[in-house]
């Protein structure tokens, strides 16, 4: 149960950096937008990842 409130958590953070980086895309920030992108996107993978550990630990087929 924890891992899932804990992805929760990443999938919201990724959402905010991803939003982020859309403002300061249209601000016009180059180099922070990057930045910004890879951090969102690397909270959105280690969410899937403990979805993942989750669903296999509850041993529900992902099918």
């Amino acid at each position: 149960m924890n891992q899932k409130i804990i992805a929760i958590a990443l999938i919201a953070l990724g959402t905010l950096f991803t939003s982020i980086a859309a403002t300061l895309y249209k601000l016009g920030a180059d180099s922070w937008n990057f930045i910004t992108i890879f951090i969102g996107f690397c909270l959105y993978f280690t969410a899937g990842v403990l979805l993942i550990l989750a669903l296999k630990r509850a041993e529900v087929t992902l099918v």
